[in-house]
């Protein structure tokens, strides 16, 4: 009965994390004590990782073996896809907006058709 139950905390982590970006990981569960092991981009993920593990239903205790490995910066032209996805994705109406990356700054140009587009914008290439 303890395999089984083992087995489904392990499939809540899978759940709990899918959305993780860059977490690679492999989770090992004995009678609900979780050994977390992989990589991830930074502290404040790793950290979030194992709040998200702690909050699943019958873990008893969690090891975080977890190593953080910075990845190479995305391209001046990757960032700026990002960026434009990020602002369409948030309903900005950027027919007289443009966004230029220069050496990895980002530079929103143009006009946007109201402040809460202006702001909108702005988070949108925050988050992208």
């Amino acid at each position: 009965m303890t395999v089984n139950r083992d087995l489904a905390i392990v499939r809540h982590i899978w759940n709990a994390l899918e959305r993780e970006p860059g977490l690679q990981r492999a989770i090992d569960v004995q009678q609900g004590h979780v050994a977390l092991y992989g990589t991830v981009d930074t502290e404040a993920q790793a950290e979030l990782v194992l709040q998200r593990v702690r909050a699943v239903h019958g873990v008893r205790s969690v090891e975080g073996h977890l190593r953080i490995v910075e990845r190479a910066p995305a391209s001046d032209r990757e960032l700026q896809r990002q960026v434009e996805e990020a602002i369409a994705a948030a309903g900005v109406h950027a027919h007289e907006l443009g966004v230029r990356v220069d050496e990895g700054v980002v530079h929103l140009v143009g006009r946007a058709g109201t402040p809460a587009e202006i702001e909108a914008a702005r988070q949108a290439a925050l988050a992208g």
